[in-house]
């Protein structure tokens, strides 16, 4: 059970300085699939920083096939939540925070 709470610890002092990035260095601007959104570009890496005053990009169709394996494998079908912090590196995505 710490090694999950040391990596939401990581997760979040991640998040926070990156915030403190694109507050500072950040600006509004078409990202395909999300409409605008924060983009800051830093020593090689690129944030994107999505929120609900943005248009979200479109959720994963749900059909009967795919209904019936994530019932009998119980695995959850993955949603667009309204907050989302991306962080690419070299056309990578490194992180994904939702």
């Amino acid at each position: 059970m710490k090694a999950k709470h040391d990596r939401l610890d990581s997760a979040l002092r991640i998040r926070n300085e990156m915030l403190v990035w694109m507050r500072e260095f950040g600006a509004f601007k078409g990202v395909r699939g999300a409409g605008r959104c924060l983009e800051c570009k830093r020593g090689g890496l690129t944030l994107t920083l999505r929120t609900p005053f943005q248009k979200l990009p479109e959720p994963l169709r749900m059909n009967h096939r795919l209904a019936v394996l994530a019932q009998r494998y119980n695995f959850k079908i993955p949603v667009t939540l309204p907050y989302g912090l991306d962080i690419w590196e070299s056309n990578r995505k490194v992180l994904n925070l939702q």
